[in-house]
């Protein structure tokens, strides 16, 4: 019993000891020391220049945590800046680590700016960062071995980590996309997002907000979204409840554009299921010196592969312009089919009032 007894009080001060090093080392540990190996090993690793401009934050326990500040990395070969930001912020819990599961408290990322670029050949600016990188010391032997190493677990299959995240916030954040076969370029500025929870499956609530400028299609547009989600990746299914999207500006050739939705609309494309509820949208915009404006409301509607059914869908829309006015109410009840009512369609010496249905029309 002693000798038990013993080894217990051993096994004991060795966790205290285990304990008060790795308190003492996270204490101590100065992360900062070794900006210029990081910068350097980067360098050597991908042709990109890393420079920490600001301090290096570690954690070790209850959470494996950083936070970085002032991080630029440049183009592969160039000097030319490809992403920074002002500060970021993770942390993965310890323990639920070792046994496969990537549980992250939080990521919180502020003043990012990222700039992606598609080439004519279709590659883009990070495809370098996406590909194995070839080990100048390694033997023509070890290649074809790692391969097989790869292939065996591919056929024995395995978990992969599995991941939780808490949550996500950006702000203070911008994006460029630039499309040299197409000419496309596409910049995004003030983005701020927050979302809830982000697993394989999950709900939360969602806020977006930014401002998008472009050409190719040209537009110049603020966007503001909130709502709740819900997803399951590994049934390929998601859901929008409380929708509540704005968009003012201008795109697709229309000016002065407003465009309203609220609603609830949920989605499985596997099985071809579409499900909209109190769905309402409002559109209002200048187009070629014409007024327009639309309205469309589905306050239930469930569409399938092969029927669709619900409640009648309506739908209001005024063109307007100096010479001419056009009203045009079409409707969809269940299964009952389309109809289209033109209300008033009058010029400066004429007019005509008609009505649409079924694929018949009178004047």
């Amino acid at each position: 019993m002693k000798a038990i007894r013993y080894t217990l009080y051993a096994i004991a001060g060795l966790v205290v000891l285990l304990v008060l090093g790795g308190a003492i080392f996270a204490m101590t540990f100065d992360p900062n020391r070794y900006k210029g190996q990081i910068e350097t090993l980067v360098k050597e690793k991908t042709g990109r220049t890393l420079s920490l401009k600001g301090n290096l934050e570690l954690a070790f326990w209850p959470a494996l945590g950083a936070k970085v500040n002032g991080v630029t990395l440049s183009e592969r070969g160039s000097d030319q800046q490809f992403v920074a930001l002002d500060s970021a912020h993770a942390s993965v819990a310890l323990i639920p680590l070792l046994r496969g599961q990537a549980i992250v408290d939080g990521i919180r990322v502020s003043g990012l700016k990222a700039t992606i670029v598609k080439e004519k050949d279709g590659r883009f600016n990070f495809s370098d960062l996406m590909e194995p990188q070839p080990d100048a010391q390694a033997k023509p032997g070890d290649k074809k071995a790692a391969e097989k190493k790869a292939e065996q677990r591919k056929d024995q299959g395995g978990q992969g980590v599995a991941f939780d995240i808490a949550s996500v916030q950006l702000d203070r954040s911008a994006l460029t996309y630039i499309d040299k076969a197409s000419g496309q370029d596409l910049a995004l500025s003030d983005v701020k997002l927050s979302t809830g929870r982000i697993a394989e499956k999950a709900d939360g609530k969602l806020e977006l907000k930014a401002s998008a400028k472009g050409k190719n299609p040209d537009l110049d547009i603020k966007l503001d979204v909130s709502g709740g989600y819900k997803f399951d990746l590994g049934a390929k299914s998601f859901a929008v409840s409380k929708l509540d999207a704005k968009l003012t500006g201008a795109a697709a050739g229309f000016t002065n554009l407003s465009v309203n939705a609220k609603g609830d609309i949920a989605a499985n494309p596997e099985k071809d299921e579409y499900k909209v509820n109190g769905l309402a949208l409002d559109v209002k915009g200048v187009q070629d010196k014409q007024n327009l404006e639309a309205h469309i409301a589905a306050p239930e509607l469930l569409i399938t592969a092969d029927k669709a059914k619900g409640a009648a869908v309506s739908a209001d829309l005024k063109m307007k312009e100096a010479a001419r006015e056009i009203e045009a109410k079409p409707n969809a009840a269940g299964r009952a089919g389309v109809g289209w009512e033109v209300t008033a369609i009058t010029a400066r010496t004429r007019s005509c009032t008609g009505r649409w249905t079924g694929g018949r029309s009178t004047i």
